[in-house]
Order: structure tokens, then C-alpha cells, then sequence
């Protein structure tokens, strides 16, 4: 997600956290996405 977003340039905070929602919701969405956070998160399953 980070990357998504870091070239971006929105042109307000709405923008911003409209592209932010966007990004969320995708990742919400993903199995894969998902798990890829939690192992670059390095968050124990328990």
C-alpha cells in the first residue's frame, strides 16, 4: 500500500484518504495481500 501511494500527489485530504479507503479495501480483499502484511509485519499468528 505504501508504495501504491507514494507517488501519488493528491490534490486535498479528501483525495487523500479517498485513495487511502481505495488501497484498505483492496487489501481487505486479498488473501494474498493479507498475508503478505502480516509477514513483512512479522506479527506472531499467536
Amino acid at each position: 500500500m505504501k508504495s501504491d501511494l507514494a507517488n501519488g500527489r493528491p490534490d486535498d485530504v479528501h483525495d487523500l484518504l479517498g485513495d487511502l479507503t481505495h488501497r484498505i479495501t483492496q487489501t481487505a480483499l486479498s488473501q494474498r495481500r493479507l498475508r503478505r502484511c502480516v509477514h513483512e509485519a512479522q506479527l506472531s499468528l499467536f
